[in-house]
């Protein structure tokens, strides 16, 4: 029988194959960074699913029986290290506690892809063709071929979904049903295809639909992990600004390009409201600041937290003499009105600047240090702290 070189019904299979490699590709760039942990099992993932697909593609691809025995040799192997791989990718992704005997999954799937290659081995596959011009494998009626079955597709299956439900305590029900959804698809599929060639003697794989679901949860997971954790790197949580660290780089790398106008600021009497009234009014109170300075800001005008009560503002393509009129906007947002500490009692606060200017090329530190200098010479204009009903 002619087999034919390139059917329409394979093109899904080598797309598969080729979405999952690109991926694995471009999620390699997160190694060695933050998100090696996570990283790792993912691109794993990307890569095993890559060589599934692409061997499942070349086992219906046979032009003979001598090739398709071949890669249906593989492909048993393959589907198993590639539910590993997916089990141990959502594993880290929920942050759960890597399994000290995971590679001995691994080599399992390793001695059983060797053991289907031994010569005249009781697991080669009986290959006929069937009217679509594909080769059909055809293992020999067995327990024991039963029992690799379903451990292969069953307990895949079952880990992945245990693993989703196991989610609902680490995630939205929304998603964990995803993750349900995405693992019941999959294994649906894998025994559709297969129930379809036994019975029926013709073969339009399905299974790549849920490979498609699989790696789209997989990828936006990753995504959304690599989010959360540049939001933790990059914005101080309590107040919104941005924090020391990154804002450090930020500055530095705005000062390659452009001048920077840079205003320490330090609230008046903060300590007092603290000890007064406690750190949860303290708190409410450095929102409300970074609120109130945000207000004077232009969009490319960012606050950075350096800890405490104590921020630096920092605008970029100012000149030195824009100083006296940027510090009086901000003095009035932050004393014109009153700030809530809790229900009905307000305080007063006045704040402290210092102004200074670095030119292209400059250096952040030094600025951040002429500001905090300019800042302490208007110390000595002490404001009153006082509270007063609402």
């Amino acid at each position: 029988m002619d087999q034919l070189s390139m059917p329409w019904v394979i093109v899904p299979l080598w797309a598969t194959s080729l979405v999952y490699l690109v991926s694995g590709a471009l999620i390699s760039s997160y190694l060695g960074s933050f998100w090696d942990r996570i990283a790792k099992p993912v691109v794993l993932t990307m890569f095993m699913g890559s060589i599934f697909w692409a061997v499942f593609a070349l086992l219906l691809m046979s032009h003979n029986g001598l090739t398709a025995r071949i890669w249906s040799r593989f492909f048993l192997p393959a589907a198993y290290l590639t539910e590993v791989s997916v089990i141990q990718a959502q594993a880290a992704l929920l942050h759960l506690r890597k399994w000290r005997y995971d590679s001995l999954l691994w080599i399992m799937g390793i001695v059983f892809a060797i053991f289907l290659n031994f010569p005249g081995c009781a697991w080669n596959p009986i290959l006929k063709p069937i009217p679509d011009g594909f080769w059909i494998a055809i293992v020999h009626p067995s327990w024991a071929i039963i029992a690799v079955k379903a451990l292969i597709y069953g307990g895949g299956a079952t880990a992945i979904v245990g693993l989703s439900i196991y989610s609902l305590w680490k995630r939205s029900r929304k998603q964990s049903v995803i993750y349900m959804l995405a693992g019941l698809l999959t294994t649906a599929l894998f025994v559709h295809d297969i129930w379809w060639i036994q019975h029926h003697r013709t073969y339009y794989p399905t299974i790549w639909i849920g490979g498609l679901f699989l790696w789209a949860i997989l990828w936006f997971e990753l995504r959304q992990q690599v989010k959360r954790t540049h939001q933790q790197l990059t914005v101080d949580e309590l107040t919104g600004a941005m924090t020391r660290s990154f804002g450090h780089l930020y500055a530095t790398s705005l000062l390659q390009s452009t001048s920077l106008g840079l205003v320490f600021c330090d609230l008046d009497q903060f300590k007092l409201v603290n000890d007064q009234f406690g750190h949860a009014a303290g708190d409410n109170i450095l929102r409300q600041t970074v609120d109130r300075l945000k207000s004077v800001c232009r969009p490319e005008d960012q606050i950075i937290r350096l800890g405490g009560d104590e921020f630096v503002m920092i605008f970029p393509s100012t000149d030195l003499n824009d100083g006296p009129q940027i510090l009086p906007r901000i003095q009035e947002a932050i004393e014109t009105h009153p700030f809530t500490i809790s229900p009905g009692h307000v305080v007063n606060l006045g704040i402290s600047l210092g102004w200074s200017w670095e030119p292209m090329g400059g250096h952040f530190n030094e600025a951040v240090m002429r500001s905090d200098h300019a800042m302490y010479q208007q110390k000595e204009l002490h404001h009153q702290c006082s509270t007063t009903p609402s």
